[in-house]
């Protein structure tokens, strides 16, 4: 999975947060916004 190693975590963890398992951290969420070149705003709204 892409993310998972561009964020440098394992694909269970990104699984379990697309599922809603767990939360990632604050410097996951970082990581994601510079990933997916958008803002915290933007991953939390409906």
């Amino acid at each position: 999975m892409q993310l998972a190693r561009a964020l440098q975590v394992s694909d269970s963890a990104v699984s379990k947060w697309i599922l809603m398992q767990r939360e990632p951290t604050l410097t996951n969420i970082y990581k994601i916004t510079q990933y997916l070149k958008c803002t915290f705003e933007d991953l939390v709204q409906d």
